[in-house]
């Protein structure tokens, strides 16, 4: 199912949550299933501070720091209003969760581990279905 939303500036974001990370998650590709959506929610928040900025400059900047995979898009968009503490928060949450995941050879284990979870791909399923929700709460901002 894809997700359109066409923001009063005529900006439109449009992908398939279905086919972008519930096709891998349900095929068992967890990390896949993960990386795909921390991407989608990087490009959703750098979308959202372009078009907050009106400067041709201040938006080439906010590309560069995209580009860099850098954690500073969060505080950014909170910075300038488009996100509230709470996404912000939301946010690192997810990028902690996704860092074990796909850094971290044997990620899985340790969140196991420190979350006493007893089924980690059930619990790995909970947190990207979490993060759908995140996803599409940003687009709607």
């Amino acid at each position: 199912m894809p997700a359109l939303k066409i923001n009063k500036d005529k900006t439109i974001a449009v992908f398939d949550i279905e086919e972008e990370i519930l096709k891998p998650l349900n095929q068992g590709y967890l990390r896949e299933a993960v990386a795909r959506l921390d991407g989608l929610i990087d490009k959703v928040i750098e979308a959202k501070i372009n078009q907050k900025l009106k400067c041709r400059e201040a938006r080439s900047i906010i590309r560069l720091v995209g580009k860099s995979r850098s954690s500073l898009m969060p505080i950014i968009a909170h910075k300038l209003h488009i996100i509230s503490k709470g996404d912000k928060e939301k946010i690192e949450k997810f990028k902690s969760f996704r860092n074990i995941i796909l850094h971290n050879a044997l990620g899985e284990i340790e969140l196991g581990a420190k979350r006493n979870v007893k089924d980690i791909n059930e619990y790995i399923r909970h947190e990207v279905n979490k993060g759908i929700k995140l996803l599409k709460e940003l687009v709607n901002k």
